[in-house]
């Protein structure tokens, strides 16, 4: 009777299972119910052109998003740069996808070259040759690491600050040679790097901005800072990036009628697409200054009468704004690693329940 009921319950949860992945799969029933309608009442010229809409649209969607990610993805691989954007914008999200693009085919290379065949040899293995370094793990040969031990300090025990490069004092910091040429991901830097605390991170840590200006030289570093909002980070680390990035938005977001139609679309159901603005200069930045418009520009009234073109006007506007670009990027489901719920854990000693 027991084995009876255990595989009556095992059977009710398999079709459970088989409904509910089901229900995000509902586009390729629909297709199939219409292309074999069209088929049978002998109208074979509807099905090829749906089938050419279809792979048409595929095709421009592949391109122009393998194009943006390839942008995004050298302005963070080439760059220091500054994440920022309000909670659920994207930002996090944002740092998945480059992570991805950048590592994710070298990551299965490995693990198929090295026949890694549990997680925990796969996490042992990366622990010691990881691909990159981050305060958090956004998956795909990450190491965590915690800021000491970054730290830089004398031999007589006192830590490097900019004082010891003003008054030409001897340095002779110790270096991991294991983390030359890793690059380095500074998550939540709102909540362990707080301006507000500023005169405590002046003590505790005068050789991170030191740390941040010179890891090219230091360790051929790029350093990725990511916070919520541009402001909230000590000033000595954001003054620091050659890059700015707002997250603006993501979509789909819950609650949504784009939300609720995204699983009947083709190849939109698989992605996640995040607006991204990328600023040159930090006071664009800060002032939040939208990508140049020609129209715009040359519909102010007094301020662009000198200029006789609209390359003219792009150049003025360049020249004191600098560079300001969107981009669009999509971050496919199954790529995504990061916990977005990490601090649960952190604050009350347990993982936060899944949705």
């Amino acid at each position: 009777m027991r084995k009876i009921k255990q595989f009556f319950k095992t059977f009710v949860n398999g079709v459970k299972q088989f409904f509910n992945k089901l229900k995000y799969y509902p586009i390729e029933i629909i297709y199939s119910i219409i292309t074999l309608y069209f088929l049978i009442a002998g109208k074979s010229g509807v099905v090829l052109i749906l089938l050419l809409v279809v792979a048409v649209a595929n095709l421009i969607h592949f391109f122009y998003f393998s194009y943006t990610r390839r942008k995004v993805g050298s302005y963070l691989k080439n760059n220091n740069v500054h994440l920022f954007g309000f909670r659920r914008k994207g930002k996090d999200l944002t740092i998945q996808n480059y992570i991805a693009w950048r590592f994710a085919k070298t990551y299965k290379k490995i693990i198929k070259k090295n026949k890694l065949d549990s997680q925990a040899e796969i996490n042992d293995y990366f622990n010691a040759n990881p691909l990159y370094l981050s305060l958090y793990d956004y998956g795909y040969g990450c190491k965590v690491v915690n800021l000491k031990e970054f730290e830089l300090k004398n031999n007589d025990g006192s830590l490097v600050s900019y004082a010891d490069f003003i008054n030409g004092k001897p340095i002779t910091a110790k270096k991991i040679k294991d983390y030359e040429g890793l690059d380095l991901i500074i998550g939540e830097a709102q909540l362990g790097l707080p301006n507000t605390e500023h005169n405590m991170l002046d003590k505790k840590y005068p050789w991170l901005p030191v740390f941040i200006a010179l890891s090219g030289h230091l360790y051929n570093m790029n350093i990725i800072i990511n916070s919520q909002e541009l402001q909230r980070p000590w000033v000595k680390l954001r003054k620091q990036q050659d890059i700015y990035m707002r997250a603006i938005k993501t979509i789909p977001i819950n609650k949504t009628f784009f939300k609720k139609v995204v699983p009947y679309l083709p190849f939109f159901r698989k992605y996640l697409y995040t607006k991204v603005r990328v600023y040159e200069e930090i006071q664009s930045a800060e002032n939040n200054i939208l990508p140049f418009k020609a129209v715009g520009v040359v519909n102010e009234a007094g301020k662009t009468v000198y200029l006789t073109s609209g390359q003219a006007t792009k150049e003025q506007f360049e020249a004191t704004n600098g560079v300001i670009k969107d981009y669009y990027i999509a971050t496919p489901y199954s790529c995504i690693r990061y916990d977005t719920r990490v601090h649960h854990e952190t604050v009350f000693g347990f993982p936060a329940p899944k949705d």
